[in-house]
């Protein structure tokens, strides 16, 4: 055998040996939890890089958990709720997160379509946005043009077996054990076990709350809250000015609605949240004009939903929790004890939140509204606010500061 012909050998053999290496080495501290190896402590336990990546992530731990129960929505899920609290009953658990960060109320439903697949799911908590709310209907239907987020379901939206599914289960895996960012992040994964403020993805589905305290500890609260509120203010503002708001607010409606259908028609107990946002949010919805239209969401959402029989648990109020001082100094060491910022609650909160829709405790946080109560909740949030502006706590120079375009 020529020399030359030998070495085209032995360089073909070395390349695949390579490459071999990276792929199993990439499989075994697997990154983004696509292939559930052992998690081993202070190797590959904490996964830091797959809550960027939870769209692959949390498809395939369902499929590898079974829940009972299941938590969806979007990074306010992610981060807020965990499945691991004490409160929830026995014959629920185990319980998964799917909170998919950056995701609308339709891949939302797509999820829980999945998650009915994996089984034997009992009980969905699903927790809706008025910031959702407000997004533009699609203008054509996602089913022939399935994102790639959709095509690693089990299911296709009319719930048949999803044709797309094993090829892109191939590129998924692919991407994550022979790609230089598979590799990249493998090594990150390894190199930042023993950092504890890193964000990782937990086998149950829920982020935990690492980055955003290393980022808390670094810039402070009053940073943290500035951004989302200017982030808030801007989108707040051009939402409000946006053609057609009440029929795509309708739409969304509609979309959870029939999401809770779903739930029904599958023996699965539907509870309907909407999650908590810290005081300042609630004035910025008000200082861009919505608030009616913040109001006439919740009565639409109790209407729609209460013909199928469920109920909608409110927690946007100016109550103890929401209204929580916010340190006004950046660099301030001051902790919060409730929120990261407007949008964001941390787990502290969220735990009350789960305690209450499964216990009923503590009583005095959150309302069960239906059709008959609604308008007087309404009424009560409205006296609320009032007591909370009559405190001057509304009128900050900071948050002043931060909507002079929209500021009312």
């Amino acid at each position: 055998m020529p020399s030359s012909a030998r070495f085209c050998i032995a360089w073909l053999v070395s390349l695949v040996s390579a490459l071999a290496l990276i792929a199993m080495f990439n499989a075994f501290i697997d990154p983004y939890a696509v292939f559930g190896t052992p998690r081993i402590a202070g190797l590959n336990k904490s996964k830091l890089t797959a809550q960027s990546h939870a769209g692959l992530s949390k498809p395939y731990q369902i499929e590898r958990l079974h829940p009972h129960a299941v938590m969806i929505g979007a990074s306010t899920v992610d981060l807020g709720l965990d499945p691991a609290n004490p409160a929830w009953p026995e014959d629920l658990r185990p319980v998964f997160n799917f909170g998919v960060p950056g995701s609308d109320p339709l891949f939302q439903f797509r999820t829980l379509q999945h998650a009915v697949a994996a089984g034997p799911v009992k009980a969905a908590v699903i927790v809706v946005s008025f910031v959702d709310a407000l997004l533009p209907a699609p203008a054509l239907t996602r089913a022939d043009d399935p994102s790639e987020a959709e095509r690693r379901l089990l299911v296709t939206g009319n719930g048949e077996a999803n044709p797309d599914r094993m090829r892109q289960t191939l590129r998924d895996v692919f991407f994550s054990t022979l790609t230089l960012g598979a590799l990249t992040d493998s090594m990150s994964t390894v190199l930042w076990q023993h950092d504890a403020d890193v964000a990782d993805l937990t086998e149950l589905g829920s982020t935990t709350e690492g980055a955003f305290r290393r980022t808390a500890a670094a810039e402070g609260y009053a940073s943290l809250f500035r951004a989302k509120r200017e982030e808030y203010a801007r989108r707040l503002n051009q939402l409000a000015l946006a053609p057609n708001s009440r029929s795509d607010r309708q739409f969304w409606v509609d979309t959870i609605g029939r999401m809770i259908e779903y739930c029904l028609a599958h023996q699965i107990r539907p509870i309907v949240v909407i999650a908590p946002y810290h005081a300042d949010l609630l004035e910025i919805i008000d200082r861009a004009g919505l608030w009616d239209a913040f109001e006439e969401w919740k009565i639409a959402l109790v209407d729609r939903i209460h013909q199928s029989g469920a109920g909608v648990w409110d927690f946007t109020d100016y109550d103890e929790y929401s209204t929580e001082e916010v340190p006004t100094q950046r660099g301030s060491s001051a902790a919060m004890q409730w929120f990261w910022e407007p949008v964001h609650f941390k787990k502290a909160l969220g735990n009350k939140v789960l305690q209450r829709i499964l216990t009923g405790e503590p009583s005095g946080f959150g309302v069960l509204i239906t059709p008959e109560n609604v308008r007087a909740h309404l009424t009560s949030i409205r006296a609320a606010r009032q007591v909370y502006r009559d405190q001057g706590r509304s009128g900050h120079a900071h948050l002043t500061e931060a909507f002079p375009a929209i500021s009312r």
